[in-house]
């Protein structure tokens, strides 16, 4: 299906607590707004294009929200050397403080060409990259070593070009309420689904 076929207005925003955000200083990198945990490190590369998002602890998180990221390489990784920092007894709760359930989260954001890879297996996150109210044209994720679900997608109209997923602690791909293109998908052990598709998504 084509990822236009959806009426704008169906893209809700599930992250009520975005607002919360305006009252901590963002980075700013053209046209690109982060907000992130205290001990996250973030570098941007503009001739290159490179966004560099590093983990230094367990719970750190990155929120891209407001961002056009045409033609940006998005590449997450940690620093945990210990991998005792990693242990963690499972939450209940799939939202942690500040509302996310992203190592990454990408929000109201677009896409053209953009590659994400991420590889973040000490990270106590649900979803090692979550996409939300977002649309565009990604040319590839590759997804390493989630701790939970690897990628989880909610209200976006999106086309991916090509998605890899290499264990997973649980699902490897969830996606709901949207519009969704995947030309091409390679998943390998996941610990639970390879593919979830909830209500309201059209793929």
């Amino acid at each position: 299906s084509s990822i236009s076929s959806v009426d704008p207005s169906f893209l809700l925003p599930r992250l009520n607590q975005v607002d919360d955000w305006q009252n901590k200083p963002p980075l700013k990198y053209g046209k690109i707004t982060i907000q992130k945990s205290k001990s996250a490190i973030v570098k941007f590369n503009q001739a290159k294009k490179n966004l560099d998002i590093s983990m230094s602890k367990p719970d750190d998180w990155v929120l891209i929200i407001d961002s056009d990221l045409d033609d940006i390489f998005i590449r997450v990784s940690s620093s945990i050397i210990d991998q005792k920092l990693g242990i963690k007894k499972k939450s209940s709760n799939r939202i942690n403080s500040e509302g996310l359930t992203g190592c990454v989260s990408i929000y109201n954001s677009t896409f053209a060409g953009t590659k994400i890879n991420s590889n973040t297996p000490m990270q106590n996150c649900e979803d090692a990259i979550n996409i939300i109210n977002s649309s565009g044209h990604i040319a590839s994720i590759n997804i390493l070593n989630a701790k939970s679900d690897a990628l989880d997608i909610d209200f976006s109209l999106l086309d991916i070009e090509r998605l890899s997923v290499q264990n997973s602690g649980n699902d490897c791909l969830d996606l709901s309420s949207g519009t969704y293109s995947l030309k091409r998908l390679q998943i390998n052990n996941c610990g639970d689904k390879g593919v979830s598709i909830g209500e309201k998504s059209d793929v």
